[in-house]
């Protein structure tokens, strides 16, 4: 699920992302052996760039919140994920390009991952709030 460009108000430019999606993963699944899990992208464009914004690479934010497993497919809980200190662009002064410290764009991806030998193990997510902070 990739959901449309957000654009912020004028003159409230971010530095940072904070995601909010409602989670259930099926008991007998596992985010580490590469079974059912759920991962959260951004992306994000200062109003100065020129580049085509869906041209911009997504990038994987940190899970905040410890993974929690349910027997009821109807269980759901809060998951936290953040970007924190987002900077972009070059990092070679002498290029000429421009690093960004701050966005007012962003978009935000939800990938979910099912189990490949099950797909009753699939996750499912609902309710995604996503918060840009300075």
């Amino acid at each position: 699920y990739i959901t449309k460009k957000v654009s912020l108000a004028e003159d409230f430019d971010a530095t940072a992302l904070r995601v909010i999606i409602a989670k259930n993963l099926p008991e007998g699944t596992s985010n580490t052996s590469g079974t059912s899990s759920v991962e959260v992208y951004y992306r994000v464009q200062n109003k100065l760039d020129e580049e085509e914004f869906d041209t911009r690479p997504f990038v994987k934010m940190d899970p905040v919140t410890p993974l929690t497993f349910s027997q009821n497919d109807t269980d759901f809980y809060d998951c936290e994920y953040r970007a924190e200190d987002i900077k972009y662009g070059n990092t070679e002064a002498d290029t000429g390009d421009e690093q960004y410290t701050s966005f007012k764009f962003f978009q935000i991806k939800v990938v979910l991952f099912a189990n490949s030998d099950d797909y009753n193990y699939a996750p499912s997510v609902k309710n995604l709030r996503a918060i840009a902070l300075s």
